[in-house]
């Protein structure tokens, strides 16, 4: 893989770390940091980063760590924060049946990470979104809204499960966004309805 430069046509070879397992950009998806200096690509079995200036990659991003000690093979995506300093990285649907599917936040300021307890659901980019302040994540899939508190999670994994619990538009989510403190907008095949954050109550569409 290649970064091109279309100022003068030059380009930079993406190279990967040298590790005990094989990981590999699936280019679905990126999303370039130039304060950074790097690019975030969706990959298998984490998805990467790389410098925009030597090609090399700079961090690998997984949604779990299972006790064998690396990723599982697995298409990975991911959603930001809106002030870029968290990373939602899961298991991309269209690659999963959902029996192993795994979502974890990252913080990208100390590189910490903890996995969410999602009951095996995949999801897709625009499923997924921060909160304002960075306290609730929801998960929008199979006309469900699933809500974490990712502020006040528990230290066990299997209590992890999310807070709230709602139901949504009557047909599959295909985006879900917070638009106001408390409301949850989601797009369907229904149009573009809000929804109570806390007691999932349906708030009228938009």
């Amino acid at each position: 893989f290649f970064i091109w430069l279309a100022s003068d046509n030059s380009r930079t070879i993406l190279n990967h770390a040298v590790e005990y397992y094989f990981r590999s950009p699936n280019l679905d998806h990126a999303y370039w940091d130039f304060a950074g200096n790097r690019v975030f690509i969706s990959g298998n079995p984490c998805t990467l980063t790389y410098d925009l200036t030597t090609g090399n990659e700079t961090g690998c991003y997984w949604t779990s760590m299972p006790d064998h000690g690396y990723p599982d093979w697995q298409d990975t995506d991911f959603s930001f924060s809106d002030d870029g300093q968290l990373l939602a990285v899961f298991t991309d649907q269209t690659s999963s049946d959902d029996s192993n599917s795994h979502l974890s936040i990252w913080d990208l300021n100390n590189n910490s990470q903890v996995e969410l307890n999602i009951n095996l659901y995949a999801a897709r980019p625009n499923q997924i979104a921060f909160s304002q302040d960075n306290r609730y994540l929801v998960l929008g899939s199979r006309s469900v809204l699933r809500v974490w508190d990712i502020q006040n999670l528990p230290q066990n994994f299997e209590d992890r499960a999310p807070i709230y619990i709602h139901g949504g538009p009557e047909s599959v989510i295909g985006d879900v966004e917070f638009v106001d403190w408390g409301v949850i907008q989601t797009i369907s095949d229904e149009g573009v309805q809000r929804w109570d954050l806390h007691t999932g109550e349906y708030r009228g569409s938009s």
